[in-house]
């Protein structure tokens, strides 16, 4: 089930038929390298020193007071374009997620032609290729390009959610 908001009930469990979820089930056991084993990195890191167990009053306040200053944060990529980070010791990837939701329609207004612009730092790798996933799509390569000190890569869309998978060289690897 999934938590979720509606003006008629508030917040609640939306327990929907496994049709319904079935093609993003699908394409996560398709894909399951894109999210196993893999670690938060940049601005959604967790802090040193930040304590991940909160069984004491201490540690729950040192935790809050983290948030209260802004971190964890997601990278914004564009306008009302979310970026999530993570890599493992064979794979990067940024999750990515549009934001730009019309309350009043019920729905995400999809993006086309998105450019993206990340930091080259924030992988520290020599960038071979670029793929971008999509639940409800094909994967494709995507144009990327390697410029001073970022990396550039448009993506065709993006509906509600998508994965840019970013594979090193094997020298950098």
């Amino acid at each position: 089930h999934l938590w979720c908001y509606t003006p008629e009930k508030g917040t609640h469990w939306y327990d929907g038929p496994a049709t319904v979820f079935a093609r993003l089930y699908r394409f996560i056991r398709e894909h399951h390298e894109l999210f196993d084993g893999l670690e938060t990195i940049g601005s959604l890191g967790v802090p040193e020193g930040l304590p991940i167990e909160l069984e004491t009053f201490e540690k729950r306040c040192i935790f809050r007071a983290s948030l209260d200053e802004g971190h964890p944060q997601p990278l914004v990529l564009g306008e009302k374009l979310w970026g999530f980070p993570r890599k493992s010791k064979s794979k990067n990837v940024l999750h990515l997620v549009n934001i730009d939701y019309i309350c009043d329609a019920d729905k995400v207004l999809k993006k086309q032609n998105v450019k993206i612009t990340l930091s080259s730092s924030l992988f520290d790798l020599a960038l071979s290729e670029a793929r971008y996933h999509r639940y409800d799509n094909e994967s494709v390569n995507v144009d990327f390009e390697m410029v001073e000190s970022h990396i550039e890569i448009e993506i065709p869309d993006i509906d509600i959610w998508g994965i840019i998978e970013l594979k090193a060289d094997d020298a950098s690897a």
